[in-house]
């Protein structure tokens, strides 16, 4: 690995499987030696951005949105000035691929079709996150097309399932960091670098300058932070139940063996097969709610409005079910400790609608046995319904009112409160 290319890297954090690493950063070195050439200056730099880059990454077949990542992974994408390929495949351009996918009304799901080796760790959460989303949108799946690692695995399991043929190479669940220390060549070359820093970390791992311990184990602990991130949502997108010695250490995994793991969802023969179960999914035949808010939004408020009355009929339901229960079990009570006679009377008021409050205030009253009236009491019969009617009275202005008076006019409200009344009296 030559010295351009590590002091360009230096300090950046990579999910990558570390094969692959010094092939990467050879082309990039010889693309960059080549920018630097007359011929190269003169010539009109290539268009990079992310749309132009995301339209040649996208593909629909049988309305399957099958987008090719098929390079290392960086923020934004480094096309070669000569050759034309894509040397760093940028996460804004498949961040935009898939958002075309998501617009375009033929395409039912979607296929990461990944040949990568990874790439920069900063961004790759906040793009698997946005995959996630997109998958609650649409079917979306990854397969595995010879080499699935590091941070492209992350990527893929954000899809939920990955598909892959037998010997495909996936996982490489790990990061790793450059720290360049050239002071021994420096101090051979007779020169000698100093910085001059605040705050005790500012010029750790800087050029000419070894590691101290504590240097070496303030990296070290940015790593196994972001390693942990990386396994934690590898395992909770893909539902992970082995072990993670098994497969979260940075192996490279044949997908034969990384399927028992849970790694891979399922062994297919080849590409060609993946976009067919996605194609034959009952899944696709079904329409979303972001096609009916644009071609048919009545259709859609219509079927919103259905949800929301069986919603609200089966809360009511359950509701009355529960107060029946409720006042079954008060009944049951009241028969043990007063007897038939004062539960039938009860019984009378609640199914007239007369509250738990106003039953309170009418309890000195329905205890009170015929027998202990006498000549010569000063409480009359019409003067005891006038005490259990105002008893009825003082408490609230009214009972509760039930799931059906609800639904009652104002009118209907008038009626049950004379029904209501009515059953007092009779209690007398």
């Amino acid at each position: 690995m030559s010295k351009v290319v590590e002091l360009a890297r230096s300090h950046e954090t990579w999910a990558i499987a570390r094969e692959y690493a010094p092939t990467l950063f050879a082309a990039l070195q010889s693309e960059l030696e080549q920018r630097k050439s007359p011929e190269a200056l003169s010539q009109p730099p290539h268009e990079d951005a992310a749309r132009s880059v995301s339209e040649r990454l996208l593909r629909v077949v049988n309305g399957v949105a099958v987008i090719s990542i098929g390079a290392p992974l960086d923020s934004t994408s480094l096309l070669s000035r000569f050759s034309d390929d894509i040397l760093m495949l940028g996460h804004d351009a498949i961040r935009e691929a898939v958002k075309m996918a998501l617009a375009d009304t033929d395409v039912r799901s979607i296929l990461l079709s990944i040949d990568s080796p990874g790439g920069v760790v900063q961004g790759t959460k906040e793009l698997a996150d946005f995959l996630a989303e997109a998958a609650r949108q649409k079917p979306l799946a990854a397969y595995a097309n010879g080499l699935c690692a590091s941070a492209a695995f992350w990527l893929a399991s954000a899809c939920g399932r990955i598909y892959a043929p037998a010997t495909a190479l996936v996982g490489s669940i790990g990061v790793i960091m450059c720290v360049s220390d050239w002071s021994e060549f420096y101090a051979n070359m007779g020169v000698k670098l100093e910085y001059i820093s605040s705050g005790r970390f500012k010029a750790a791992g800087r050029e000419g300058k070894p590691l101290s311990e504590e240097e070496r184990a303030y990296f070290q602990g940015q790593l196994d932070t972001l390693h942990d991130i990386f396994r934690q949502d590898v395992r909770e997108r893909l539902s992970l139940e082995t072990p993670e010695s098994a497969w979260a250490e940075a192996q490279l995994i044949v997908a034969s063996q990384a399927q028992p793991l849970g790694l891979v969802s399922r062994i297919v023969r080849d590409e060609e097969e993946a976009i067919n179960l996605l194609a034959e999914e009952k899944g696709m035949s079904q329409i979303t709610r972001e096609v009916l808010a644009k071609d048919a939004p009545e259709l859609l408020a219509e079927i919103q409005a259905s949800a929301r009355a069986e919603g609200k009929a089966e809360g009511e339901a359950q509701a009355a079910k529960a107060a029946d229960e409720a006042r079954a079990q008060v009944m049951t009570l009241i028969r043990a400790v007063a007897g038939e006679e004062v539960t039938a009377k009860v019984e009378q008021l609640a199914k007239a609608g007369v509250t738990p409050a106003q039953l309170a205030a009418l309890a000195p009253l329905l205890g009170r046995e015929k027998a202990e009236t006498s000549p010569a009491d000063n409480t009359s019969e019409s003067d005891a319904r006038k005490q259990m009617l105002e008893a009825i009275a003082s408490v609230t202005g009214g009972p509760l009112p039930s799931g059906a008076d609800v639904r009652k006019s104002s009118k209907s409200a008038l009626v049950a409160d004379a029904e209501r009344r009515a059953a007092a009296q009779r209690m007398m």
